[in-house]
């Protein structure tokens, strides 16, 4: 079995003049804005049993402006994982038998 998947991010934020909480302990103000942009692609396949391999890459960027400051970064990286899917067994107070499954991937339905 293999899985893809994929999430984005994108925010953006101003500062709104003249709106400041401490408006009155201001005595120059500034523009100053920020953009978020995060991205995950991840390629997830059975290796054996309830096992399975991920390979995952990611880019977050990062812009900022402070009156004439500007500042920009990025940082991509790529993820290797092996997992597997958890088990859980336990019984109730009635002496009934209960299973529940937590896992970061559902595998086959049982």
């Amino acid at each position: 079995m293999i899985t893809i998947g994929a999430n984005i991010f994108f925010g953006q934020y101003y500062s709104i003049e003249g709106f400041d909480r401490i408006r009155d302990g201001l005595a120059y103000e500034v523009r100053a804005n920020d953009e978020f942009f995060d991205a995950e692609a991840w390629l997830r396949t059975t290796v054996y049993k309830d096992f399975y391999g991920e390979v995952r890459y990611g880019e977050h960027r990062r812009e900022g402006q402070l009156a004439e400051f500007f500042a920009d970064e990025t940082m991509r990286d790529w993820t290797f994982k092996v997992g597997t899917l958890l088990v859980l067994a336990f019984r109730c107070r009635q002496g009934c038998k209960m299973q529940c499954a937590a896992a970061f991937w559902r595998g086959k339905d049982r």
